[in-house]
């Protein structure tokens, strides 16, 4: 039984060289070797059935049961042609003239070299190729239909609840323990600390001084006194002694100081929320594993903490309130974002969208931890929170599971 062969090749003009030269590989190499093996090779311009020639090409590419590709001359048709028999996976045999390189993307696939000006010396080459495709187990492998095989295989797997894990990034597990977040000794507390200790040691070198000065002599006590009634130091050009220094700015220091103690805490507010709400909160961030045969396409994944008292998901990062002007923040796209976080009635959301989630990959979540804060005030022992996991090749939603547990601190502001 005679078979079709289609012949995807450069056609030219009537008269052309790449005409001469298709015709001679046609009549010379592809007519007597496809006869051999009961095959007709037919090349475009021999299709004389009235109708749209396209379809008719597109038809005799996937219905035959073998085609020929000669790539000589990067023709545009012939790799638009060849491309849809790589789709459909069918037998097909590349040649290319032996002085041209092979295409960089169709590079690993098997072509035979051809020597225009002895066609005979490829003759056992391409018979021994025609013997190759008509073996049944012959897989029919290419850039195309390697890759669609992974695309359906990603696109049809079964994902199981059990496939897909997600827990507490760095600890390995959907609960962790995170304590009431400690107020004792913030900014405001260090720095009224710091006050004091100064204003005692200034206190305690005045009054050292003045025991100094009571020893003095009557006379120089007289000059000094005369030389504080008129703000002069005792190295001024009027004081011809010169025996003690004057400081005239410590006990100005020491109610300055004093001052400043007084309006400590209202300076330093903006301090003692930073370090409340970044240095002290917790960092929190999740890992999910997909451990199925495919891949998650086009993922959204929703973080659904329930809302107590006492406990809070910031929406965004707390700015230094002592960040230089010079410090201006540039905007990257390649750098980490923190996670998207809305707040509703009863939840506190959280969106994380991802293109897949490859399969075996432990993926971490977010590019920045979530802050979380913890207050002294909160009642509940436990935090539930729902992960759901949308994705395109998902039939259904994926549920998971996780917990925060509080332990609370022992605080003298209980």
């Amino acid at each position: 039984m005679v078979k079709n062969c289609f012949i995807i090749c450069p056609i030219g003009n009537e008269g052309s060289e790449i005409r001469f030269r298709s015709d001679k590989i046609y009549d010379e190499l592809l007519y007597p070797i496809l006869s051999k093996f009961d095959y007709f090779p037919i090349r475009s311009d021999q299709i004389h059935r009235p109708g749209i020639i396209h379809n008719q090409i597109i038809d005799a590419i996937i219905e035959s049961p073998l085609v020929i590709a000669d790539l000589t001359g990067y023709n545009p048709n012939v790799f638009y042609e060849l491309s849809i028999k790589h789709a459909v996976a069918k037998p097909i045999i590349q040649i290319i003239d032996k002085n041209e390189r092979i295409p960089f993307d169709i590079g690993n696939v098997r072509t035979l070299p051809i020597n225009i000006d002895d066609l005979k010396t490829n003759t056992r080459n391409f018979e021994n190729m025609i013997l190759e495709t008509e073996k049944p187990d012959t897989p029919w492998e290419n850039p195309i239909s390697v890759a669609l095989i992974t695309r359906n295989i990603r696109l049809n797997s079964v994902f199981n609840e059990s496939d897909i894990s997600i827990v507490f990034s760095g600890y390995d597990s959907s609960e962790i323990t995170l304590t009431d977040i400690n107020l004792q000794n913030l900014p405001s507390e260090r720095e009224k600390t710091r006050l004091i200790k100064r204003i005692e040691t200034l206190k305690g070198e005045l009054e050292k001084k003045s025991k100094e000065t009571n020893k003095l002599p009557k006379e120089i006590r007289c000059i000094q006194d005369l030389c504080e009634h008129f703000e002069y130091g005792l190295y001024s050009p009027i004081s011809p002694f010169g025996l003690l220094e004057k400081d005239i700015s410590e006990s100005s220091s020491i109610e300055a100081l004093e001052s400043r103690l007084d309006s400590v805490k209202k300076d330093f507010k903006k301090d003692d929320m930073y370090e409340i709400l970044e240095k002290r909160s917790h960092k929190i961030n999740f890992e999910i594993t997909n451990s199925s045969n495919g891949h998650l396409e086009d993922v959204d994944i929703f973080f659904q903490f329930h809302k107590v008292e006492g406990f809070n998901v910031l929406s965004k990062i707390p700015e230094n309130p002592r960040k230089l002007i010079t410090d201006i923040n540039i905007y990257n796209p390649l750098n980490p974002s923190y996670p998207h976080v809305e707040e509703h009635d009863s939840i506190l959301m959280v969106k994380q969208h991802f293109i897949n989630i490859k399969h075996f990959q432990p993926t971490r979540l977010f590019g920045l931890d979530l802050r979380v804060i913890i207050s002294h005030k909160i009642l509940a022992e436990t935090i539930p929170i729902i992960c759901e996991i949308h994705a395109k090749n998902l039939s259904k939603p994926i549920t998971k599971n996780l917990v925060i547990k509080i332990m609370k601190e022992k605080s003298d502001l209980e």
